[in-house]
């Protein structure tokens, strides 16, 4: 049976994000957060992707208990988007220790069974996973203003996994250039919000935590464990051999 906390909150940031879209506010929009954007904008969405990939990777805490600060997906950043300009800030981000990544590959957490399906009108796709859905279609982890459309002139930007948790630095880019961008938009516009005002609104609109598993088995944790290495594996093997283009 669906939770009602969860019907209220998404119709809460629905309101929230059209409003945010009517004064052309920075936007950047966190797993879901992209979802409601892409939905918001007249897009689609995959209902539950493990289904059509035929493997639970993308849950990394749920099935696997993989903590969101360890990257296991590594993404396809698209060339010549904003989120391109904003990575290639840090161009350390496109290696890992003495396996260098493929160009425009960065590798982050990955925690939701959902993804978008057709774009929003006025979004274009800036970043892929290396899974292909059935067909050879492009698993979707980024999307952006289409600089033809209709927020052209406004910071949005929406991603798949959760940069908050620093599993790569990009992470921590993407923080900057989304504050800068508010406090632009702040001072243009002549707004100044209390730190009161902030806090409230975290209040109202973050989940209360994240829950990780933590099973007692001995058994059950090796299996995790053995779980975990096998993901690493085959993604390193994936890199080695596949130029991501």
């Amino acid at each position: 049976m669906p939770n009602p906390n969860d019907a209220a909150r998404a119709a809460y940031e629905y309101k929230l994000m059209q409003k945010a879209l009517d004064a052309k506010m920075p936007i950047l929009g966190v797993c879901a957060g992209m979802q409601r954007l892409n939905v918001l904008c007249g897009g689609t969405l995959h209902q539950h992707i493990p289904d059509m990939l035929q493997h639970g990777e993308h849950m990394q805490i749920e099935n696997y208990n993989i903590a969101p600060f360890i990257p296991v997906e590594p993404i396809q950043i698209h060339e010549g988007t904003a989120l391109s300009s904003i990575a290639d800030e840090i161009k350390s981000i496109f290696a890992r220790g003495h396996v260098p990544n493929p160009p425009g590959v960065v590798e982050e957490n990955s925690m939701h069974h959902q993804a978008v399906d057709k774009v929003g009108n006025g979004l274009k796709v800036s970043a892929t996973a290396i899974d292909k859905l059935p067909g050879d279609i492009p698993l979707i982890e980024a999307v952006e203003a289409d600089p033809a459309g209709p927020y052209a002139n406004q910071f949005l930007i929406g991603v798949q996994w959760h940069p908050e948790f620093s599993a790569s630095p990009l992470g921590a880019k993407l923080a900057q250039h989304v504050a800068a961008a508010a406090t632009q938009f702040a001072q243009q516009t002549g707004r100044e919000h209390t730190w009161e005002d902030v806090q409230h609104e975290n209040i109202i609109s973050s989940l209360p935590y994240i829950k990780l598993p933590t099973p007692d088995d001995s058994t059950m944790q090796a299996q995790v464990g053995s779980k975990v290495a096998q993901i690493l594996a085959t993604r390193i093997d994936y890199e080695r051999t596949h130029a991501l283009r």
